[in-house]
């Protein structure tokens, strides 16, 4: 993936620069919080009167079970919590519409019962961190930009995207499932436990956290600059090694297809000479060999000293410099080959194709550290807690 910005304007990029500030790196590893872990337990006094009884913690919204009274909507979510960030709960539904991953019919043939359980969970639970994260991006976005203008119409712009390219989706789908309608349409997500609401909030949830964390990274991936490849270049030449290979190509004048063997040999010289006047190698070969480009398309068998078929064109194929072309008299016939590219072993040169593919290897390491850190500064601030009940 190359770090590119998606669209933001230059004030909302300046805004989401200025709110982040470089702090130290807070690690790679984030352990869910254990809802039951640090809970003091409180022992009966035997003298009540002597002091009030202290009030008991408050509950988790994990804790609550379907069955307590009380507000509806609090029971319904409480009936299906997968996680809870910052008081935002997850529910499993949200998570399914998330993934949207049903097995394939491939694989559901292959596994076992228990194993498609096992891969299903395995899927789930991978949504729901990415969720998590998601929540997080989200939340901090949403905090940091929701009080400015620019701000505002940078999260207006999100949402306007996400539709278009959720809409989109949604008729990529319906034709593919062969639906006339969209109420047919939503009966299908239906059957699946799904519904065309909820995954449209997820498609503007994940588009606005994408496009927020790609905002926070930019500045760092983009002072990747020319001495940082010169430098990458030169601290890994191991990487830029090359061995000596050449490019090549192979026609050949059959000899039992000319009345003499002479007149075979005159045929693969005047080759050799169009080839030099620049003519195109497929179009002479398929005039003189139509069977063999048929299957080669005029390309040489091996590019390393050893690896060349037929052997005895090895050697007057590495003595001739790109572009030209010999005849190599072999008992059935005469090949004409052609030297397309010779590359000689060393170090690649740090030419501006080398120079971009280094560029954005540097840009996509930079990125992904630097996702890595924003997210762990989120967790390392944030109250997560999960579901130890998988529905």
């Amino acid at each position: 993936m190359k770090w590119r910005a998606f669209g933001a304007t230059a004030a909302v990029a300046g805004l989401l620069a200025g709110c982040m500030h470089e702090p130290a790196y807070v690690g790679d590893g984030f352990k869910p919080i254990n809802v039951n872990e640090g809970t003091p337990s409180y022992v009966r006094s035997q003298k009540p009167d002597a002091e009030p009884a202290k009030p008991k913690p408050p509950k988790s919204l994990l804790d609550m079970p379907p069955e307590r009274p009380g507000d509806p909507n609090v029971v319904q979510v409480g009936a299906s919590i997968r996680a809870v960030v910052n008081g935002k709960v997850i529910l499993n539904e949200e998570v399914r519409e998330a993934c949207f991953a049903p097995l394939s019919a491939t694989m559901r043939e292959s596994l076992s019962a228990e194993e498609r359980t096992a891969k299903q969970k395995q899927i789930l639970t991978q949504a729901l961190e990415v969720m998590v994260e998601r929540e997080l991006l989200a939340q901090d976005a949403y905090k940091r930009l929701d009080k400015n203008p620019q701000g505002k119409k940078f999260l207006e712009k999100m949402t306007e995207v996400a539709n278009k390219e959720f809409d989109r989706w949604l008729s990529t789908l319906k034709t593919n499932l062969n639906l006339k309608s969209d109420d047919e349409i939503k009966d299908w997500l239906h059957a699946q436990g799904l519904s065309v609401e909820g995954m449209r909030k997820q498609k503007e949830k994940q588009l606005l956290a994408e496009e927020y964390m790609r905002q926070m990274v930019m500045p760092f991936v983009d002072r990747i600059g020319h001495q940082d490849i010169i430098e990458y270049y030169q601290g890994h030449p191991e990487e830029f090694q090359v061995n000596e290979s050449v490019k090549w190509q192979d026609l050949l004048i059959d000899a039992s297809q000319y009345s003499t063997r002479a007149e075979a040999r005159q045929t693969a010289e005047q080759v050799v000479r169009r080839l030099r006047n620049k003519e195109e190698f497929a179009k002479l070969a398929q005039l003189h060999d139509p069977r063999g480009f048929q299957f080669t398309q005029g390309n040489g068998e091996g590019q390393k000293q050893g690896e060349i078929r037929p052997r005895e064109v090895e050697g007057p194929l590495f003595a001739l410099g790109d572009g030209d072309a010999a005849v190599v008299e072999m008992p059935n016939g005469f090949h004409v080959v052609r030297l397309v590219k010779h590359t000689f072993p060393g170090r690649k040169p740090l030419d501006d194709k080398l120079q971009g593919q280094i560029r954005d290897k540097l840009r996509n390491e930079v990125g992904i550290r630097e996702q890595k850190r924003f997210l762990n500064q989120l967790k390392a601030k944030a109250t997560i807690e999960y579901s130890t009940i998988v529905p």
